[in-house]
């Protein structure tokens, strides 16, 4: 009777065994997923939260002093467009001329658009930004996708936000 019960208790070690082989990469996929979507939500946070501190600054600056309501966009020399991409993207106005780093990596100046609104008294702004995926490197040393390239898993976030200019 002992003999059966151990050879009973072998065969479902080995049955253990294969259950877990299957179901160990499910599981490590499901929690890489995770933490990808994650990340790209933390991402989006950080590009909100950059937006909004440039759509403030842009809604004070819009309209010169001593001007009656028109809305002045000026992107010529250092004026209230490109302080707002610097704000959005460095965090100061003075970023991109000090050496500052971008507040997510691989943003740019040229991901921001800032013009106006067809509303009146309203700018708005656009952020496309391309989302680096935490395990696109990843999937491409293991070789897959295009010879060398790998897979591109970069996706753009897109933001964008309208506010009136405060006069």
């Amino acid at each position: 009777m002992n003999a059966m019960r151990s050879k009973s208790n072998q065969s479902q070690s080995g049955l253990a065994m294969v259950e877990a082989i299957i179901v160990l990469p499910i599981i490590l996929f499901l929690a890489m997923l995770a933490g990808e979507f994650s990340h790209m939500m933390m991402l989006q946070n950080t590009l909100n939260k950059a937006m909004q501190n440039g759509a403030t600054y842009i809604a004070r600056e819009a309209i010169p002093p001593g001007d009656l309501g028109q809305i002045v966009l000026d992107d010529v020399g250092p004026g209230n467009v490109d302080d707002t991409k610097n704000i959005i993207v460095y965090g100061e106005i003075d970023g991109f001329t000090n050496g500052a780093t971008s507040v997510l990596v691989g943003f740019t100046l040229s991901d921001v658009t800032v013009e106006l609104d067809g509303l009146d008294g309203h700018v708005r702004i656009e952020i496309a930004y391309d989302f680096p995926t935490i395990f696109g490197d990843f999937f491409s040393d293991f070789g897959f996708g295009a010879p060398g390239g790998g897979w591109n898993l970069a996706f753009p976030l897109r933001s964008s936000i309208t506010v009136r200019a405060l006069g």
